[in-house]
C-alpha cells in the first residue's frame, strides 16, 4: 500500500466578525471588551483591553462544545453557561480567577437566550429536556427548577422572559407551542397559552415592554402575559435594551474578522478601529461537494458561506452567501446550468451561475411543506435534480424533492415513507429510477413512530414509489448511498454496508466497516481513482469500498479525518474534505 500524503489546503473561508455583549473595567479601571467564540479551534470567553488591545482567554472547551451565553452581574464579576452538560462559571475580574460553580441540572446541552429576574437571577432555559436554570450572583448559588414542559414531544425553551413580578415566561416547542408562566418563588407552574394556539408547530415568542410587562406573539396574534392566562391585545413594541457596550461616546460593537475592534461614536456614527492582539473566529467547513469548471465547491457553518478551491492554482475565494439557509450549506450540485445549492435552516434551494453571478431562490419548503433539510442533490434520469428532505422540527414525515433545472418548478411528495426522512438519493438511469435511504427520524426533537428504516425506489415517469425494502434488517438509519463503477448502490447503516442491485432489487452483500463513527456525509458521492474505488471517512481513517471483491479496507489514517466533515472526490481519485475550518486533500489516484 503507497504511503499517501495529506495536504492542508488552507482556510477556504473568511474569519467571521463577533459581537461585543458587553464593557466592563478591571480593577485598574481600563475598558474591558467582552464576547465569545464558539469555533472549530476554539471555544470560550474573551475580554479586550480597549486601550492596548491584550486579550483574556477564558477557555471552556474542557467542558464540552455547546452555546455560551454570558453575564455582567452587578458585582462586577462576569457569569457564563456553557459546556454540555450546561454549567455555570464565575470570572472574577479583580483576581482574575475562573471558579466552576457547577452543573445545575444534568440533560441541559443546547440553548437560546437568556433572562435576568428582577431578584438578579442568571436564567437559561434549555434543550431537550426543558430545563431552567439559574445562577444567583449575590450568592453564586446555582439551581436547577426541573423540566418545565410535561409533554415529552417537548424539547426546547426558546428566549425566555422573566417579568417584574418574578414569573420567567418559557415559550416551549418545537412540536408545538406551549408557553409556560413558571413562579420562580413557589415553584408553581401554569401552561397559559390557548388550545388553539397550541395546535400549531413552532414555539411563541416573549418580551418585555416599556411598562415592564411581558407581551408575547403566537402566529397573528399578540398578548399579554399573565401568571395563569394570556390577555390578547395589540402588544407594544420591545422595549428598548440596555447598552451595556458604551465606553465613554463609543458603542464598542464587534470584532472584525481581521481582529479589529470597531467602535461607532454614539453622536456621528462614524466608526473607528482598536487593533488587538486577538485572533478573528474561523468558521468550519460543513460540506466539499461537487467539482465544477476546475473548481472544487463547499459551504460553511455558521455563516452558510460558499468557497471556491481553484484545482489548477490552489487558491481558494471565499464566495460570500449565496443560500438563503443562513445556518449551512448541505449540498452544492454541479449542473450544466451553473450550481443548485441546498441549505439550513428551512430546506432552502437556490441556483448561482458563477460565470454570470445570477443568482434565483428556488424554494423555502419550511414554509411551503414543512421541511427543514435537505441534505443530497442529485441528477435524475429524467434530467431533474431531485432530493431527500427531513421535516421541522418535532415533526415526522420526509419529502421527496423535484427541481426543473430549466425553469425553477418545483414539485413536492410528502410522506412517502410514512413518518420517516429521507437521506441520500442516488440516479439509477437503467431503471428510470432514484434510489432513497430513510431514517425513522423526524426533525430535531421529534419523536420516532416506526422501528425500522427503509430504502426505496422511485419511479421518475409515474412518480411513485416502485419498491421498498430493508438491505439492514432492524437498522432505523441508513446513511449516504454511492453508484459504484459496476452498477451496484454501496450504502451506509450505521457501522455496516451494504451492497444491492437495484436492477434486479437484490442485497448482493452485508458486512461491518472498518470504522467505528463515520464522517458526516459518511462517503464522497461518486468513485473515482483508476479503479473506481467509493471513498469514505470514518474516526480517524479513510477507507475505501472495492466494487471487485465487494470489501471495505483502510487506506490511510490522518489525525485530520479525526475532525472532518464534508467530501468530495474527482475522477481521478484527489480527495478533497474539510477538518475544522481548514480544506484537506490527498491523492488516492494510486490506491
Amino acid at each position: 500500500m503507497p504511503d499517501f500524503v495529506f495536504q492542508d489546503l488552507g482556510r477556504p473561508l473568511a474569519p467571521k466578525p463577533i459581537a461585543i455583549e458587553f464593557v466592563t473595567q478591571n480593577h485598574a479601571g481600563a475598558a474591558l471588551a467582552w464576547g465569545t467564540v464558539e469555533s472549530p479551534d476554539r471555544i470560550g470567553v474573551f475580554a479586550i483591553d480597549l486601550e492596548f488591545g491584550e486579550v483574556i482567554w477564558l477557555d471552556v472547551a474542557p467542558y464540552g462544545r455547546s452555546h455560551i451565553r454570558i453575564h455582567k452581574a452587578p458585582n462586577g464579576a462576569v457569569y457564563i453557561y456553557a459546556g454540555n452538560p450546561g454549567r455555570f462559571l464565575k470570572y472574577d475580574i479583580a483576581s482574575s480567577e475562573l471558579v466552576d460553580l457547577g452543573v445545575p441540572a444534568e440533560d441541559c446541552n443546547y440553548w437560546l437566550g437568556h433572562t435576568i429576574g428582577p431578584d438578579g437571577l442568571f436564567y437559561i432555559g434549555s434543550y431537550p429536556e426543558t430545563h431552567l436554570v439559574s445562577v444567583d450572583p449575590k450568592t453564586d448559588e446555582i439551581r436547577g427548577y426541573g423540566k418545565i414542559a410535561t409533554d415529552p414531544r417537548e424539547k426546547y425553551i426558546v428566549h425566555p422572559v422573566a417579568g417584574n413580578n418574578n414569573i420567567i415566561y418559557c415559550p416551549v416547542g418545537l412540536h408545538h407551542r406551549e408557553l409556560w408562566a413558571y413562579d420562580a418563588g413557589n415553584g408553581a407552574k401554569t401552561q397559559i397559552l390557548s388550545e388553539q394556539m397550541m395546535e400549531e408547530q413552532g414555539s411563541p415568542r416573549v418580551w418585555m415592554g416599556d411598562d415592564m410587562a411581558v407581551y408575547g406573539s403566537a402566529g397573528e396574534c399578540t398578548f399579554r402575559c399573565m401568571p395563569d392566562r394570556i390577555e390578547e391585545m395589540d402588544a407594544p413594541e420591545p422595549a428598548q435594551a440596555v447598552n451595556e457596550r458604551r465606553f465613554g461616546n463609543y458603542d464598542v460593537v464587534r470584532l472584525s474578522g481581521e481582529g479589529r475592534l470597531i467602535l461607532v461614536d454614539a453622536n456621528s456614527g462614524e466608526e473607528e478601529y482598536r487593533e488587538t492582539q486577538f485572533q478573528g473566529a474561523s468558521v468550519k467547513i460543513y460540506s466539499v461537494s461537487c467539482e465544477h469548471n476546475g473548481k472544487i465547491y463547499g459551504g460553511g457553518f455558521q455563516p452558510a458561506n460558499t468557497f471556491e478551491f481553484d484545482v489548477e492554482t490552489g487558491v481558494t475565494r471565499d464566495i460570500g452567501m449565496l443560500t438563503t439557509g443562513t445556518i449551512q450549506v448541505y449540498d452544492t450540485l454541479s449542473h450544466e446550468k451553473g450550481l443548485f445549492l441546498s441549505s439550513y435552516m428551512g430546506c432552502n434551494q437556490d441556483f448561482f451561475d458563477p460565470i454570470s453571478g445570477d443568482r434565483r431562490h428556488i424554494g423555502m419548503f419550511a414554509t411551503t411543506h414543512e421541511q427543514e433539510r435537505g441534505q443530497q442533490l442529485a441528477k435524475g434520469p429524467d434530467g431533474m435534480i431531485y432530493a431527500g428532505s427531513v421535516p421541522i422540527k418535532g415533526m415526522l414525515g420526509g419529502s421527496v424533492v423535484r427541481i426543473d433545472p430549466g425553469d425553477f418548478e418545483v414539485s413536492v411528495w410528502r410522506n412517502v415513507v410514512a413518518s420517516q426522512s429521507l437521506n441520500s438519493v442516488v440516479s439509477v438511469p437503467e431503471t428510470d429510477e432514484m434510489f432513497f435511504t430513510s431514517t425513522v427520524r423526524g426533525g430535531t426533537s421529534a419523536l420516532p413512530s416506526e422501528k425500522e428504516a427503509c430504502v426505496m425506489l422511485w419511479d421518475v415517469r409515474k412518480e411513485e414509489v416502485s419498491w421498498m425494502g430493508h438491505p439492514v434488517r432492524g437498522t432505523e438509519d441508513y446513511g449516504r448511498a454511492v453508484m459504484g463503477v459496476d452498477g451496484y448502490i454501496y450504502g451506509l447503516s450505521g457501522a455496516s454496508y451494504y451492497v444491492f442491485d437495484p436492477t434486479t432489487r437484490e442485497v448482493l452483500h452485508t458486512a461491518e466497516l472498518p470504522v467505528h463513527t463515520t464522517r458526516w456525509p459518511g462517503m464522497a458521492p461518486h468513485p473515482g481513482g483508476a479503479r473506481g474505488l467509493i471513498i469514505g471517512l470514518g474516526d480517524d481513517a479513510v477507507f475505501a469500498l472495492d466494487s471487485s471483491d465487494l470489501g471495505c479496507r483502510i487506506l490511510a489514517r490522518h489525525e485530520s479525518v479525526s475532525h472532518a466533515q464534508g467530501m468530495y472526490l474527482t475522477t481521478e481519485g484527489m480527495l478533497y474534505y474539510g477538518s475544522g475550518a481548514s480544506m484537506m486533500g490527498v491523492d488516492l489516484s494510486a490506491a
